[in-house]
């Protein structure tokens, strides 16, 4: 008869114990279901650009980093464009392609480092009637109105120096020249 008592007691136990491990795992198997949705549900596609800040630096200050993402090229063709920084005076997007990181495409706007504008004073290439020059082995870029920097750095080896010009002349160009 004891012996009996101590088994439906450790059934008892066991049972308890059952209970409590399905009380946590569900919750947790929910999470993990949700959070393997949201990742699988972002793959692939192109972050939209941040909304544009309308409001005008002072004389002088760099336009903020949201300011440039409306000139951006826009991604197509198994592209995708994915914003990841924006501060004052700079954006940047990387490019992809089939979830290969192909470049970096950024626009900085030279008002608060006026030195980065001197390497154009000898450019003896134009991009759209913009003067371009070689930055490093990987880069591209333009001076657009005598003060946006508009540059594509490839970061695979595949990326060669004719895409980066491809994706330069992508960008609105004429439009960054026009903002203020």
């Amino acid at each position: 008869m004891l012996h009996q008592r101590c088994l439906i007691r450790e059934m008892e136990k066991q049972i308890q114990m059952n209970r409590i491990a399905t009380a946590i795992a569900r919750p947790a198997a929910l999470c993990a279901s949700l959070l393997l949705v949201l990742i699988l549900s972002s793959c692939g596609r192109s972050a939209a650009p941040p909304a544009a800040d309308t409001s005008a630096p002072a004389a002088g200050q760099s336009l903020p980093g949201n300011t440039f993402n409306r000139f951006f090229p826009t991604a197509g063709d198994g592209y995708s464009l994915t914003y990841t920084q924006e501060k004052a005076g700079f954006a940047e997007a990387r490019l992809s392609r089939d979830s290969t990181d192909l470049a970096l495409l950024s626009v900085s706007d030279t008002n608060g480092n006026p030195s980065a504008r001197t390497k154009f004073d000898t450019a003896s290439m134009e991009v759209r009637g913009f003067p371009a020059v070689n930055v490093g082995n990987n880069g591209l870029a333009v001076l657009v109105a005598d003060r946006f920097q508009v540059q594509v750095r490839a970061t695979d080896a595949n990326f060669t120096a004719a895409e980066r010009q491809q994706w330069l002349e992508k960008f609105d160009l004429n439009g960054i020249a026009g903002l203020q």
